[in-house]
């Protein structure tokens, strides 16, 4: 009796990357130019935490799309790099499913709760007209701590494949189950 394939759900959808480059791009240009900040932060928080909520945010999305991006072994733009021979930068250098999916999950939870945090602080600040914006945030965090439990899930998974075993190859698929 065969075993089915493992699958994984893969971090590379192109919704998930939209979304960390979005928050890379916030962090970004909250950091460079305190005039494009948003005012529901500063009037919250003051300016040195509204700095650190853009760092948060940008910091840890930045490496998730690092996470989600990454070589990883196996691929075939490896198999292309080894026939050239390059020596890679150790940002560069592939790493497993395994430690891909683990900073993966470390970067949702920093970037996901600094984005919990914009609502109430849009709410202190504007009232209820602030709940528009602070919603949005909180669905982004809503949707990364959707991908931490798949993550959790899928990690779970690769464990149960290292001390049960299957009899094929993992199999990488992307969130939707395609």
């Amino acid at each position: 009796m065969t075993r089915p394939a493992l699958v994984v759900r893969d971090g590379r959808h192109p919704f998930e990357v939209a979304v960390l480059i979005a928050c890379v791009v916030i962090g970004v240009f909250g950091l460079v130019g305190p005039q494009l900040r948003s005012a529901a932060i500063d009037l919250a928080w003051g300016s040195l935490a509204s700095a650190a909520w853009y760092a948060l945010v940008g910091g840890f999305a930045l490496l998730g799309l690092w996470a989600v991006t990454c070589p990883r072994l196996g691929d075939s733009r490896l198999r292309q790099v080894a026939l050239l021979r390059v020596h890679l930068s150790p940002l560069l250098r592939p790493i497993s499913l395994r430690r891909s999916l683990q900073v993966e999950r470390v970067a949702m939870y920093g970037m996901g709760w600094p984005l919990c945090a914009f609502l109430p602080a849009a709410l202190a600040s504007s009232g209820p007209a602030g709940a528009t914006a602070g919603s949005v945030f909180l669905g982004l965090a809503i949707a990364s701590g959707v991908r931490i439990r798949q993550i959790h899930v899928d990690l779970r998974k690769l464990d149960t494949l290292v001390t049960v075993g299957v009899e094929s190859t993992p199999v990488i698929s992307d969130p939707d189950g395609e």
